[in-house]
């Protein structure tokens, strides 16, 4: 029990800032002498400190205390088919470095980089080691974060692979998820209305990932693999996927989707890098061009085909929607309540928000990092 109202008053302290010890006890109704014990116990750790004096209400004028920002650091890295994302944040969560690096083809010299910029950061940053929690990592695939082991990730060419040995190379403990998950769990610990609720998250990129939480907490099931949406059957095409089966959702309703249809309806447009086409695309969509239109369309029929799946199957609060899209999510999904009217068919979930996430796909980046600073916080995050 104290472990779990020490890490409830970290969360008040990291959501509300500096607080007296009567705000405290007020808020998570203990005696004035409880509070005191466990602010002793926390500024014996280096998590708490004082922070100078509130307002005087006809007596002495009480001590505020605060979250220690910098007694704490915590690493992430995401990885993307094309790049690694390296983060460094502190106790509350806030960003104090970040690098990007290309992968090598040899998964090896990737973590070989990783550990390089990790120390470097240490070393420019004037961290203490010690003072490091642990290293998080994400990964666009099936993740035994127990065993510490990636079963396959087929977008970065990953399978079978187990991280014991980097993590006694790296000399900090590793938590490793789903890149889905992760995203859900940056959502959760900055958006306090979704504290309690049933959600599902949504990472839309090369492919599509979900991170489910139940009761405001992570939900993955005993084998680990629940939420695994983007590999359901939508249609009956044909189309194979990387992960051995065929027409899974992300092959209808992931970025890469997105801009093949916008290819096929558009024709000879100008070569273009994934970015800059989906802000043409984009562009195009708002102008009403009739390529763009029909593009958008196709795809979000398929995105709320998958969508109505996860309904049925969980009837979740509400849905989140994450990813790689921007914006250009935002339109989407008001053309498919709007103008295709495509959740009139949930029947009975009509009422279930789908809610786009304000991260994009920085989401899973700083929810790497977040992965060991949740053993701070725990399922009060």
């Amino acid at each position: 029990m104290e472990n779990l109202n020490h890490k409830k008053l970290l969360n008040l302290l990291r959501n509300k800032g500096d607080m007296t010890k009567l705000e405290l006890s007020a808020a998570l109704g203990l005696s004035h002498t409880t509070i005191n014990t466990y602010i002793e116990h926390l500024t014996a750790e280096g998590l708490v400190e004082t922070a100078g004096f509130g307002e005087s209400a006809g007596g002495r004028r009480p001590v505020m205390v605060r979250l220690a920002e910098n007694s704490r650091y915590f690493f992430g890295a995401y990885f993307a088919p094309e790049r690694v994302v390296i983060l460094a944040v502190n106790l509350p969560g806030h960003e104090i470095a970040r690098r990007t690096i290309v992968p090598s083809p040899l998964f090896e010299e990737t973590l070989e980089a990783i550990q390089n910029v990790i120390g470097d950061i240490i070393k420019k940053k004037k961290l203490d080691p010690s003072h490091i929690l642990g290293v998080g990592m994400s990964f666009p695939g099936v993740v035994d974060s127990e065993r510490k082991f990636v079963e396959y990730a087929p977008n970065i060419g990953l399978r079978s692979y187990c991280f014991r040995d980097f993590e006694n190379r790296l000399g900090f403990k590793l938590f490793l998820e789903n890149e889905a998950i992760t995203a859900a769990l940056a959502q959760r610990f900055i958006d306090s209305a979704t504290a309690g609720k049933n959600f599902v998250y949504i990472s839309v990129a090369e492919g599509i990932g979900t991170g489910i939480f139940i009761d405001g907490d992570i939900y993955k099931s005993s084998n680990k693999k629940a939420g695994e949406f983007g590999h359901i059957k939508v249609a009956d095409k044909g189309l194979s996927c990387k992960c051995g089966r065929t027409d899974c959702w992300e092959l209808y309703a992931s970025k890469t989707a997105l801009l093949r249809y916008y290819r096929e309806q558009a024709g000879d447009i100008p070569a273009a890098d994934d970015k800059t086409l989906l802000q043409m695309l984009h562009r195009a969509f708002r102008d009403g061009e009739s390529p763009a239109i029909m593009a958008v369309r196709e795809y979000t029929r398929f995105l709320f085909r998958g969508i109505e799946a996860i309904l049925l199957s969980l009837s979740p609060d509400e849905v989140i929607i994450g990813g790689d899209l921007g914006e250009l999510m935002e339109d989407i999904v008001s053309y498919g309540v709007n103008d295709l009217k495509l959740n009139s068919r949930f029947f009975g979930y009509e009422g279930v928000p789908i809610r786009v996430s304000a991260f994009n796909e920085t989401g899973a980046i700083l929810g790497s990092a977040l992965l060991p600073l949740y053993q701070v916080y725990g399922q009060e995050a």
